[in-house]
């Protein structure tokens, strides 16, 4: 008796490696002659951002910015805000990766402890963590239809993904955006959030091609008298051609989009009011096809 089995292949999605760098954070500032004197501290925000990723034979490093906003009640009892920013720049070792791996890097604050130190200081203690995913595409050796005489067995056909290939590209987004006549100037941000809403994507001919938008939202105290707080929200086009390998219109590419950097900067216009904000994100487009 003779009983042959007929390979077959599947494709899948691998994380050959996954590491987690951490910078620690123990730093004293000084308020800029701008900002009033600190009277109570109401929240620290620490937002990381990462710039880019690259790799050095077997060493992987991650580096950007790390952005603190200390908001805070003036000594004229009014909500302010300090903006300082730090270096973030980490790397840990991923030994026997192949040229075809992508690695990601996403960063999140672990922990951040802010405390007065004088009216016009105040010291920061927190950490930041890193954390690297190598992702490969892996073939799957699978036994399919069984040929043999005087052998008959039971098949059932099974509709499943196959992965081709796995890729990443990292684009920005940027834009001058003039405050509305009704908006009050800016005195100081509170607050700045964005998020990528993608409306259509189309595979053609190893290209995707996406279509959507970034809200941007922003929360800011008013150059006002009374000083009160604003909320706005921005919109920027998301047009953009990413490489991926094998795409085909008949296939299927899932994109995870991630915000990787925001930095957002107050401009005055020329009138001298601070009424033109600079808008600059960082966007990672993680694509299996």
């Amino acid at each position: 008796m003779e009983l042959t089995w007929n390979p077959g292949e599947l494709g899948v999605c691998v994380c050959r490696q996954e590491e987690t760098a951490r910078q620690n954070l123990d730093e004293d500032y000084t308020l800029p002659d701008y900002c009033a004197p600190i009277r109570r501290i109401l929240k620290c925000v620490l937002q990381p951002n990462i710039s880019g990723v690259s790799r050095t034979g077997d060493r992987v490093s991650a580096g950007g910015e790390i952005g603190i906003r200390l908001i805070y009640v003036n000594e004229d009892d009014r909500i302010d805000c300090c903006e300082q920013t730090l270096t973030l720049s980490v790397s840990v070792q991923m030994r026997d990766l192949s040229a075809q791996a992508v690695v990601t890097a996403v960063a999140a604050a672990e922990y951040v402890n802010c405390r007065a130190t004088g009216q016009r200081k105040f010291s920061v203690s927190a950490a930041v963590s890193v954390r690297f995913c190598a992702y490969e595409r892996s073939v799957l050796q699978l036994a399919a239809q069984p040929e043999g005489r005087t052998i008959e067995a039971k098949t059932e056909t099974l509709s499943c993904l196959n992965l081709v290939s796995v890729s990443e590209k990292r684009f920005d987004l940027s834009e001058t955006v003039a405050l509305q006549t009704e908006q009050p100037s800016i005195g100081s941000l509170l607050q700045a959030d964005a998020v990528v809403k993608i409306t259509s994507r189309k595979a053609v001919s190893e290209k995707l091609l996406l279509q959507g938008v970034c809200e941007v939202h922003i929360v800011y105290r008013a150059d006002t008298r009374d000083g009160e707080i604003t909320r706005l929200v921005h919109t920027l086009p998301v047009s953009q051609v990413l490489d991926v390998p094998g795409a085909t219109e008949d296939g299927v590419c899932d994109t995870q989009i991630s915000v990787c950097a925001l930095q957002t900067m107050v401009r005055a216009d020329g009138a001298g009011e601070n009424r033109l904000l600079e808008l600059a994100v960082k966007v990672a487009a993680l694509t299996k096809a």
